[in-house]
């Protein structure tokens, strides 16, 4: 499932959701509401004030290019310790050409061997070799009609494993690896779409879900001058026993002597990269991870030993040396990996995850990288390490958030420091985190309020959870304001990155009358495993738990009013949106919900069996998660919303949660996007849905 949630990741909204759009255009309501004006006057203020990122680039080892707040050109110069502004003319990079990306949930059907003089590509379920003009069947028993298919995947293993190759070269060329997927046990799942047009059209996908089975993978290896074929021996035993279960994250060798992939067992809580041998199939371990509670994380184990701006297509060959991320010990820290001996060495051994690899100079022998923070998680610190794991120093001031940039021989840093309360400042560092001089200061420039970072307990006291609060265009204390709560709520991934505690202006939505939280309850990123895998098997249970708690802690705030509480989101976040108005019915007044899931049963296998164990061993867990089973509770305002062409939660979702309200005698809106995919409904119905249930009309 990929989220479409609060500001921190708006920024990727366009991407995560590339399916499918806001939908349901053309609400013309909201601007003859109370609020509108508001709302357009904090859009304009919002672009004037916007704070300064003071972006910039190193001409040398001494000298800094800098944008001030005002957006003049500047130059600090360390050996002078000097700031001047500049006038010449920006140098135009060339930008790097950016790799074509596969359809949601696909591969790419095509792949050329280096050189460029041989192809492959699939077709019909089967593997085609391309040399010119002629065209070599390499397999000829795949098919549609068959449900067996080579060179492409699963749906799944695009959509949750994020497997965009199906198929690859070796470095040298001379050998082709390519999947083999079985799907003769899989339910299809028939959706239909052009539902718009006087006739309809019919997907049908091969769609595993809990209590089913999922496809069978092979991985199969091509020799393009004996023209023979091997099959890798991906598991030790049969296909629903252990590992093997999944396999993915492929690629080879540098020197095209192995093939090396991942795996892992369904209930994907442990974890190997293998490497296998290409012309006898015969495959070893190279490195495992286990979670005695909770999943592995899945993510390949990337390289991060080199900076790269790779542009092809498919992964890297494999080194054999990689610096790796873990989360083994707790938190996400570095390892050396030696893939020739399998055998791991400590690099970083944080109490905070480490985020990413900032530098790494070979010949000094040290790395740098962003970690969360020690006090304050979100206000995100620089540390310095040598090679060995030794000499591990915070470079940065952990009272506040840094975004630093390392001269290139790492002797310097330009650090621009903020949090929630503080606006930027751009501040020089020697290469020790030593202050040498504030360049900038930013001030705030604006007449719409800051957003506001706050604090409370979840509510079995065991955390802090964080929010952020935006005020309205004209603000005032003394008032009461209704408040809606934009959310995601769902298990993020180690390497969607963490929030960060910004100073920003308010969201200009609260503008149309509104308080608005943004919320990060346990289940994201950035603060360790226990943090992160809290809610583990109990989906539905502990983030919505932890939402209502920040919704208390805002109900205290003397300007909330807090019997007019709204929530909002799509995807996880219209699932968690439903269940918080459904679990907390006297804590929430109006929910809109869109894109969800509402019952685990209802979701692929990959995902959710990741987050909620297997359903035959777990079934009160997805009874508790389900939104059914709460749909008697309704007592609030609640506006469900689908896409009738949406192939990732399907439109039963929706569907079913609809009759279960309609059986319990509940009222309910109902929005559909027609022919519309994985999207969310128009903001300014949702905005005219909000103001009318919580503004114009909030009695029930």
């Amino acid at each position: 499932m990929r989220p479409m949630f609060d500001r921190f990741s708006r920024l990727l909204a366009a991407v995560l959701l590339s399916s499918g759009v806001a939908a349901c255009w053309g609400q013309d309501r909201w601007a003859s509401m109370p609020g509108f004006e508001n709302y357009r006057n904090a859009q304009s203020e919002a672009r004037k004030g916007r704070p300064a990122t003071f972006s910039g680039r190193w001409l040398n080892d001494d000298q800094f290019e800098y944008t001030d707040a005002k957006g003049s050109r500047k130059v600090f110069d360390f050996r002078t310790m000097e700031v001047v502004s500049v006038n010449w003319p920006s140098v135009a990079l060339d930008p790097l050409p950016v790799p074509q990306s596969p359809a949601r949930g696909r591969q790419f059907a095509r792949v050329v061997a280096p050189g460029g003089k041989v192809a492959a590509e699939t077709s019909g379920g089967n593997v085609l070799l391309i040399e010119g003009e002629k065209r070599t069947p390499i397999t000829t028993d795949g098919g549609v009609d068959r449900k067996v298919k080579y060179g492409s995947a699963s749906w799944v293993y695009g959509e949750e494993l994020e497997q965009r190759d199906a198929m690859g070269f070796s470095p040298d060329g001379s050998k082709l690896w390519f999947y083999r997927f079985d799907e003769r046990e899989v339910p299809i799942y028939h959706l239909a779409t052009s539902q718009s047009e006087t006739y309809t059209d019919l997907e049908t996908e091969a769609y595993p879900k809990p209590g089913f089975p999922n496809p069978e993978v092979d991985l199969m290896v091509y020799n393009v001058a004996t023209k023979k074929t091997t099959k890798i021996q991906v598991r030790p035993g049969a296909f629903n026993e252990g590992i093997g279960h999944y396999v993915y994250g492929i690629t080879w060798r540098a020197d095209s002597s192995e093939l090396m992939f991942h795996r892992m067992n369904r209930k994907q809580n442990h974890r190997e990269l293998c490497a296998a041998d290409p012309a006898s199939g015969a495959v070893r371990v190279i490195d495992s991870e286990k979670a005695e509670t909770g999943w592995v994380e899945y993510g390949p184990l990337a390289d991060f030993s080199e900076q790269s701006n790779r542009t092809e297509a498919g992964p890297p060959p494999m080194r054999d040396r990689m610096l790796i991320m873990t989360e083994a010990s707790g938190f996400y820290n570095l390892d050396w990996l030696d893939t020739r001996a399998g055998k791991r060495s400590a690099v970083t051994r944080l109490r905070q995850d480490v985020l990413r690899v900032l530098r790494r100079d070979a010949q000094q022998g040290l790395i740098w990288v962003l970690a969360g923070g020690e006090g304050e998680p979100y206000r995100q610190q620089v540390w310095r390490v040598r090679d060995d794991g030794t000499d591990a120093k915070r470079l940065t001031d952990p009272e506040t958030h840094h975004t630093v940039n390392l001269s290139p021989d790492g002797s310097k840093l330009m650090d621009v420091a903020q949090h929630g309360d503080h606006p930027p400042m751009l501040r020089a560092l020697d290469g020790n985190g030593k202050l040498l001089a504030v360049l900038e200061q930013e001030t705030h420039r604006s007449t719409m309020p800051a957003a506001k970072w706050m604090k409370t307990k979840s509510t079995d006291g065991s955390v802090d959870l964080y929010f952020r609060v935006s005020y309205p265009l004209g603000f005032e204390a003394s008032k009461k304001y209704p408040v809606l709560f934009d959310v995601y709520g769902g298990p993020l991934p180690h390497l969607w990155g963490s929030p960060a505690e910004t100073y920003s202006l308010s969201d200009v939505l609260a503008s149309a009358g509104f308080l608005v939280i943004d919320v990060y309850p346990r289940g994201g990123t950035g603060r360790g495993r226990a943090f992160r895998q809290a809610i583990y098997e109990k989906l539905g249970i502990i983030e919505i738990d932890d939402i209502a708690a920040i919704a208390r802690a805002v109900g205290a705030l003397p300007y909330a009013e807090k019997s007019k509480f709204g929530i909002h989101g799509t995807s996880y976040g219209g699932y968690a949106s439903a269940m918080a108005l459904l679990r907390y019915p006297d804590l929430f007044h109006a929910a809109s919900a869109s894109s969800m899931v509402s019952d685990w049963r209802n979701y692929d296998t990959t995902y959710t069996e990741r987050y909620m164990g297997l359903l035959p061993e777990n079934r009160e867990a997805y009874e508790a998660g389900s939104t059914m089973n709460y749909a008697n509770q309704l007592k609030g305002w609640l506006m469900l919303y689908y896409g009738t062409s949406d192939d990732n939660t399907h439109p039963s979702n929706t569907l079913q949660l609809a009759r279960a309200l309609q059986r319990a005698g509940k009222s309910f809106e109902l929005q559909a996007g027609v022919d519309q995919g994985h999207s969310g409904l128009n903001q300014s119905r949702m905005m005219e849905f909000f103001i009318e249930r919580l503004i114009l009309n909030p009695d029930r």
